[in-house]
C-alpha cells in the first residue's frame, strides 16, 4: 500500500480536484481508507479549497481586469521536485485568480520571483509602518478628513485619481493617513487601518516602481500584498492570515480603481 510520506500535497491536491488518472486516484481513495492521518491532510486541503471559494465564489461572474490578468500570466513558479504545474491560474474571476496564486505559494511551498524595485518599495512600506521612516505630515483624530474630502487628500498627494479604501465590510477603518516627500513632487501615502480588534491593516501608496505586477509574500505571521501598475503601486501589510489578506487587499484595489 502507497506509503502516506510518499503522497505530496499536490497529488492530494489533484486528487480533491478530480485530475488524477483511475489507477494514481485509486491508490490514494485506499491509502486514505487506511490512513487516518493522511485522511485528515485531505480533510484540510478540502477545508482550504472550500474556504476559498466562499470568500470568492460570488465574484466568479466578475471580468479579471487586465492589467492583474496580464501580471498573474505572467508570473513564474519555480517548481520543487517531482511537482507538476496545474491549472490553478484559470481566469474564472480576478479574485479567484488572486487567490490561486496564494494556493501555489501555500501548496507548492516556491515563492514568486521577486524585482529589486518590489523589494525596494517594500522595504519603504514596511519602514513607514514601523516608524524607522517619519511622515511629513499625520491626519489622525480631529485632522483626518472626513470621508467626502479624502479622495481629493489622495488624488492631489499621489498625482492621479483614486478613491480612499472603504474597508467597512472587512471590518477595518481607516485610523490615520501618514503623507511622505515634497509638497512640490508626488508623494507617497500611508493608510493606516484598524479592526474591532486593534490589528493593523496598512496600505503604502507610490508612484509606479516598474511594469504591472502582482504579488504575495509571507514574513512570520505577516502578509504582504503587492499591486502595481503604470500609474501607481500599492503596498498591504498585515499580521492575519492569507485568505483574510487576501480579501481584504482585494477590497482595497477595487477601491483604488487599478
Amino acid at each position: 500500500m502507497m506509503q502516506e510520506q510518499m503522497i505530496p500535497d499536490e497529488d492530494l491536491n489533484a486528487f480533491i480536484d478530480g485530475e488524477l488518472d483511475p489507477a494514481r486516484a485509486a491508490d490514494i481513495a485506499a491509502a486514505l481508507a487506511a490512513r487516518p492521518v493522511l485522511a485528515a491532510r485531505v480533510a484540510a486541503l478540502r477545508a482550504d479549497k472550500a474556504q476559498i471559494a466562499r470568500i470568492y465564489g460570488r465574484l466568479a461572474e466578475e471580468p479579471l481586469p487586465a492589467a492583474l490578468g496580464e501580471a498573474i500570466a505572467r508570473t513564474t513558479i519555480r517548481q520543487q521536485p517531482q511537482v507538476r504545474q496545474r491549472g490553478w491560474l484559470r481566469p474564472a474571476a480576478w479574485a479567484i485568480a488572486a487567490a490561486a496564486v496564494l494556493a501555489a505559494l501555500g501548496w507548492f511551498g516556491a515563492p514568486l520571483l521577486r524585482s529589486a524595485p518590489a523589494d525596494r518599495l517594500v522595504a519603504e512600506a514596511i519602514a513607514a509602518r514601523d516608524g524607522a521612516e517619519r511622515p511629513a505630515e499625520t491626519l489622525a483624530g480631529s485632522t483626518l478628513p472626513p470621508p467626502a474630502a479624502r479622495d481629493q487628500l489622495l488624488s492631489a498627494a499621489l498625482k492621479v485619481p483614486v478613491k480612499t479604501p472603504n474597508l467597512e465590510k472587512a471590518g477595518f477603518a481607516l485610523d490615520a493617513v501618514g503623507i511622505y516627500g515634497d509638497p512640490q513632487a508626488r508623494r507617497a501615502l500611508e493608510l493606516s487601518y484598524r479592526d474591532g480588534r486593534g490589528r493593523r491593516f496598512t496600505v503604502y501608496l507610490h508612484g509606479p516602481t516598474g511594469a504591472d505586477g502582482f504579488e504575495l509574500r509571507q514574513s512570520g505571521a505577516t502578509r504582504i500584498c503587492i499591486w502595481q501598475n503604470d500609474d501607481l503601486s500599492a503596498v498591504m501589510v498585515g499580521e492575519m492570515s492569507s485568505e483574510e489578506i487576501l480579501r481584504v487587499a482585494s477590497l482595497t484595489y477595487a477601491d483604488l480603481n487599478f
